[in-house]
């Protein structure tokens, strides 16, 4: 199941303060045998519409929820395809992935497999910040590594998937074991400056897709 989601925008209109409305109202009636009929019709229409941007503007309609994914969905962007495979926990460092962690920390990790859908490649910085956890939305990964050779902060080649883990250090007792980790999968665009900045460079994210994966022990390595 692939699911894809887009950009929004919205407008928001505001309405002048009142201090001269009583005189402004006089001016009208003083000149109302002047104003011809059909003039009254706009004047009422635009009273109304500054009224109601007064309480809040027109009504509209409510903007639909974000997608919800399973583990193995794939949400996709102009800058990536994220698909979220598996989450753990473990009370001890990962090789390759983390250092030492102190006796109250956690570490969380989820595999993902991602794909990098722009014309060119995208390094570390242009991809950690398109996942979060829910609980922690300010937090940005402690680490992100291939999980094929536990290279840390690789870069993605267009049109090649690419599986890491990326891992969060958090305290003792955040998460457990049988939980579901909620994760939210964000968006950036793809923009060209052209007068401050030049050159083309990715907008701040957005949230655009949350995934919920079931959290299981990562179980120490059998010593050989």
């Amino acid at each position: 199941m692939h699911v894809s989601t887009g950009d929004a925008g919205k407008s928001t209109a505001t309405d002048a303060g009142a201090p001269a409305r009583a005189s402004r109202f006089a001016r009208l009636r003083s000149g109302v045998d002047r104003v011809p009929t059909k003039w009254f019709a706009g004047i009422a229409t635009a009273v109304f519409l500054a009224a109601t941007a007064a309480f809040g503007g027109l009504a509209t309609a409510a903007e639909p929820p974000l997608p919800e994914l399973a583990a193995g969905d794939t949400h996709t962007s102009q800058q990536f395809s994220l698909t979220p495979l598996r989450a753990f926990i473990s009370d001890e460092k990962i090789a390759g992935l983390t250092n030492e962690i102190d006796s109250n920390q956690d570490i969380i990790a989820i595999v993902v497999e991602v794909e990098n859908e722009w014309t060119t490649p995208q390094g570390h910085l242009d991809f950690v910040d398109n996942i979060r956890l829910t609980e922690l939305p300010d937090i940005a990964p402690n680490a992100v590594a291939l999980l094929s050779d536990t290279t840390s902060q690789p870069t993605y080649q267009p049109g090649v998937p690419a599986t890491v883990a990326v891992a969060w250090i958090v305290d003792e007792g955040t998460f457990a074991a049988g939980d579901d980790l909620r994760v939210v999968l964000r968006d950036r665009s793809n923009l060209v400056g052209s007068f401050i900045i030049e050159g083309d460079y990715w907008s701040p994210p957005v949230d655009a897709a949350y995934a919920t994966i079931p959290i299981k022990i990562l179980e120490p390595a059998v010593a050989s």
